[in-house]
């Protein structure tokens, strides 16, 4: 099958990739256009973003899924594993 073919049959994505601030992604990470890293967000490596992440998160996977939210939200600083 040719790319050709395949964009005929699915509509392209089209959008901006939103990258707020202090977030931070590992080797590899894919992101689709119109998906939003929040602030402060960590993404692991080879990890494939397809929908928003809110902020203070830590996501992996693909499809990137939430690991754990930020012990800061509990009165801590970072990530608790």
């Amino acid at each position: 099958m040719t790319w050709k073919g395949c964009a005929a049959r699915r509509p392209l994505r089209c959008g901006e990739i939103r990258i707020e601030d202090g977030a931070w992604w590992g080797a590899g990470v894919i992101v689709v256009p119109g998906a939003t890293i929040g602030a402060g967000t960590v993404v692991a490596a080879g990890s494939a973003v397809t929908r928003d992440l809110p902020a203070d998160v830590l996501a992996g996977g693909v499809l990137a899924y939430l690991i754990r939210s930020s012990c800061a939200e509990r009165g801590g600083s970072g990530f608790s594993l």
